[in-house]
This record gives structure tokens, sequence and C-alpha cells, in this order.
């Protein structure tokens, strides 16, 4: 029983933190993205988008931790279901990493458009583009 109750504290404290560094990814993105000019606002705050990165893939790691965590102890009841965690909590990392990734590309393209590197034009007329295209 002490093996199950250190799992269960090892997993809660890994809930917790998966918890916490999501809501603080959220809370360091903040209105970064709400505003019309987002890309300059983005190379603006440069540090907290690395920030809100470095958080959401703590909430990967811990997230995908619990699952790896439970599997012992799930595997003794039913393999299949403890399994079905694992590989859902996998998935659920795909997205968090594709997020992450979607912000360091967001970073870098906002460092481009500051610079000048880039056509202006393309990003503003982006929503009409994309209605060319469909």
């Amino acid at each position: 029983m002490d093996l199950y109750r250190n799992t269960g504290v090892i997993v809660g404290i890994l809930f917790i933190i998966a918890t916490v560094a999501s809501i603080l990814s959220g809370f360091s993105l903040g209105s970064i993205l709400e505003d019309p000019n987002y890309l300059i606002n983005v190379f603006a705050y440069g540090n907290q988008m690395i920030m809100t990165v470095l958080f959401v893939l703590i909430a990967a790691i811990s997230a995908v931790a619990t699952s790896f965590m439970l599997f012992p102890i799930l595997r003794r009841y039913i393999e299949s279901l403890a399994m079905g965690y694992v590989v859902l909590r996998i998935f659920e990392n795909v997205f968090y990493v594709g997020s992450a990734l979607s912000l360091l590309v967001m970073l870098t393209v906002s460092q481009k458009y500051v610079a000048g590197a880039v056509d202006a034009s393309f990003y503003t007329n982006m929503p009409e583009i994309c209605s060319r295209s469909s």
C-alpha cells in the first residue's frame, strides 16, 4: 500500500503542476494576441512568449508523466484501459507541443515583420487571401 500512496502523491503533484502551468500559460499570453497589431505585440513581449512556451511544455511533460505513473496501477485492473489512458495523454501532448511550436513560429514571424524583412501587406490582407482560396 505504501507504493500506491507514494504513486498517488506523485501523480497528485503532477496534476497540480500541469494545471498551474496551463493557467500560467494563459495568463502569460494574456491579451497579446487580442490586439489587431498582434505581430508587433508578440515581438514586443518576446520574453513573455518564451515563458508561455515553457509553461506549455511543463504542462505537457507533467500531463504525460501522470499517465506513465498511473499505468502500473491501472494495468492491474484493466490493461487495455490503462494503455488507452497513456495513448490519450500522448495524443494530448501532440496538441501541447503543436501550440508551443505555433507560438515559436509566431514569434519568429513577428520578428521578421517588425524588422521589415517581409511584405506587411501580406499579413494585413490575410482574411482576403484565405477567403479567395476556398
